[in-house]
């Protein structure tokens, strides 16, 4: 189950790949996460160290407080590679954001990206459908606002989230090309979602 099946993105970097439901990346490192309304949580293992930790948060931001814990314990082991830190401002620039602009959607958010006079990017997120409803049973509009991110370009259709302090909050990239030369699908968050105009 933890041998590679899939290559990710690049966005991923060059050694994460998927085995059989086992996330695996940084050359010794597999791990199976997860995360719902108010909840993230992972498993991660380095199977050649006899080492595994389980860390469950109860916050939609449990993300950076589970590598706050785990890259201690992980990070140093021998075989295990630094993870990509990306910082804004030192990218080539883009010379043509129109491949990038319009709407991708999924059963459960819309992505609409956007250019302003200044030739940035941007990222508009809405949740939609089966996402609202969760929220709204959950009895909180937390999770169903819209989000708005300024995408940095990085190469080769990808690109860093900008959160609202200008601080890196992820990845994006865009794949394949339509007969006008636009991108078909943007892959964020582990999940690839089609054009839709």
């Amino acid at each position: 189950m933890r041998e590679r099946q899939v290559t990710h993105p690049a966005v991923h970097g060059s050694q994460s790949s998927h085995g059989l439901g086992w996330w695996r990346e940084r050359g010794e490192l597999d791990e199976h996460a997860g995360g719902n309304l108010g909840v993230v949580s992972v498993l991660r293992m380095a199977p050649r160290h006899g080492l595994a930790a389980v860390v469950l948060t109860n916050g939609e931001a449990g993300g950076a407080l589970i590598e706050d814990i785990l890259e201690p314990l992980f990070g140093e082991l021998p075989g295990v590679t630094p993870p990509e830190r990306i910082a804004p401002g030192d990218h080539p620039r883009m010379s043509d954001p129109r491949p990038y602009l319009g709407r991708f959607a999924s059963r459960v958010a819309q992505n609409t990206i956007e250019g302003d006079d200044a030739g940035r990017l941007w990222r508009v997120t809405a949740p939609q459908h089966e996402s609202l409803e969760m929220w709204r049973r959950a009895g909180t509009t937390i999770g169903s606002q819209v989000e708005r991110h300024e995408l940095e370009f990085l190469g080769d259709d990808r690109f860093v989230i900008l959160d609202d302090n200008q601080a890196p909050a992820g990845q994006v990239e865009f794949f394949e090309r339509d007969a006008d030369g636009r991108a078909r699908y943007l892959y964020a968050g582990a999940r690839i979602t089609p054009r839709i105009d």
